[in-house]
């Protein structure tokens, strides 16, 4: 009796040793037929656990192919939660706006499950999924979508200009399928005095309403001379006193409600922006008596 005791013991544990996991996507739905970049791409899907032991949390990585075998265009990971052997986890909903990378053409939808390999499975060949629809991805290379639930202006610094934000806006752009909506151009010396400041002559608007359109980010830059000219440095605009620059800010602020219809905007500013900031804040409103700022980010450190 003992010794089948241990034999079922001992066969239990090999039972035990050999039961892995086994992830494969159950449910991948998209309806979209055709898009533009910057869209929302969505996307339901479901994970089970074939498995003869229970899988603990893992990634399922997304992607737009052009074909079934090449030319992968890495979306996002998702976590997805740990899953007992037999079950299904919950229908997840997976919603991001394509990048301007993205190229023209017809694309696939492909669903990767535990991605990174974060956990032993006892079939691997059965992780890759392809939803059943396709999207066309539209040949028009720019068409701006307002994603964000309020516009950002992004503040330059001491001595800045618009283009400190370049490299950050591509990629944002590029990666995160978000949209630039133009730039708010401001000279804070118009009539090139130095020796004292006139609030009433000092600061003209350059900007070009023309050239400002709905969308998710947009730069200031004082970096503007007399005549309009950008980047001229010939008299001090982007060096000038916080008090200016608040001012200009209200005039900003008041363009990017306009062009986007929002209630309230976003300002990221960094160096002598967080002052600009802060003065339009506690000193300015907007005609209607409010700041419609939603937030403000200032990074401890950062440089122009």
């Amino acid at each position: 009796m003992k010794s089948l005791f241990y034999s079922l013991v001992f066969l239990l544990f090999i039972i035990n040793l050999n039961a892995q996991p086994d992830l494969i996507c159950s449910y991948l739905y998209n309806n979209q037929k055709s898009m533009y970049r910057g869209d929302y791409f969505t996307l339901q899907f479901k994970i089970k656990n074939n498995g003869t032991s229970n899988a603990a949390k893992t990634h399922s990585s997304i992607y737009l192919v052009d074909s079934i075998s090449n030319s992968a265009f890495y979306l996002s990971d998702i976590s997805t939660e740990a899953i007992n052997s037999g079950d299904s986890s919950y229908l997840y909903s997976f919603i991001y706006p394509l990048p301007y990378s993205l190229s023209d053409g017809t694309k696939y939808i492909k669903l990767v499950a535990n991605a990174d390999s974060e956990i032993t499975e006892s079939n691997t060949a059965n992780n890759i999924s392809y939803c059943a629809n396709k999207i066309s991805i539209i040949p028009s290379y720019y068409i701006n979508k307002q994603n964000l639930p309020y516009p950002v202006i992004l503040m330059h610094g001491w001595c800045g200009k618009d283009t400190s934000w370049y490299s950050f806006l591509r990629d944002i752009e590029n990666y995160y399928g978000y949209s630039y909506g133009g730039n708010l151009d401001f000279c804070l010396n118009q009539d090139g005095d130095f020796t004292k400041a006139n609030l009433t002559t000092d600061i003209k608007d350059w900007t070009n309403i023309n050239q400002l359109y709905s969308g998710d980010f947009y730069t200031i830059n004082f970096d503007i001379d007399s005549s309009g000219t950008k980047y001229a440095k010939s008299n001090y605009s982007n060096q000038s006193a916080a008090i200016k620059q608040g001012i200009a800010m209200k005039k900003a602020i008041q363009h990017v409600l306009e062009v986007t219809g929002k209630d309230k905007v976003i300002l990221v500013a960094h160096s002598m922006g967080g002052l600009a900031s802060r003065e339009y804040l506690q000193n300015l409103t907007q005609s209607d008596g409010r700041h419609h700022v939603a937030k403000l980010f200032t990074p401890l450190e950062t440089a122009d």
